[in-house]
């Protein structure tokens, strides 16, 4: 499963990893973005490329993005759709999601994804962000494949740091 949370322009992403499917001895996944994210009024474009890394593997390929968000501002809910290509393996990953925003800095968001090949996942959740950097996040993600070595139903809590310039400078205000 894909991380729905959107990126900026330039980005690290890491995570811990494990499983069967994992090769042994890699413990961690560091992904590495970089593209543009131009805005014109309520529609955010995110456009770039994502190369992923393990630990112990090393390069394992990456994958060409584009992403559309639109925020209708006076209800507080923003739909999106997500493709994702990567040209050296040939596949392709779709996402479909919707974010609303609550009272008090929290948000409802979820999304479902295909490889347009009858794999469906999902995930719903809340996250909470305070201080403007940093959120966390409690999520339930499903999938339509009953594979206990590699898709498995799971609730996942995160924490992220938005370390943008314009995110760091309203924290010092």
């Amino acid at each position: 499963m894909r991380c729905v949370a959107p990126h900026g322009p330039f980005a690290v992403w890491a995570s811990s990893v494990g499983g069967p499917n994992v090769n042994p001895g890699d413990t961690a996944e560091i992904n590495v973005y970089g593209g543009i994210r131009p805005s014109f009024g309520d529609l955010s474009l995110d456009i770039g490329y994502a190369r992923y890394y393990y630990n112990r593997t090393g390069d394992i390929g990456g994958e060409i993005y584009g992403k559309a968000y639109y925020t209708f501002t006076d209800i507080g809910l923003t739909p999106g759709i997500e493709l994702y290509w990567d040209p050296a393996a040939s596949t392709n990953y779709g996402v479909v999601s919707a974010a609303y925003a609550l009272p008090y800095d929290f948000e409802l968001s979820g999304g479902v994804g295909t490889n347009f090949s009858g794999n469906v996942n999902w995930n719903a959740g809340v996250s909470y962000t305070f201080v403007e950097t940093v959120t966390l996040d409690l999520r339930y993600h499903g999938t339509n494949r009953n594979d206990p070595n590699m898709f498995r139903d799971k609730f996942v809590a995160s924490i992220s740091l938005n370390s943008s310039i314009s995110a760091l400078r309203a924290t010092m205000r």
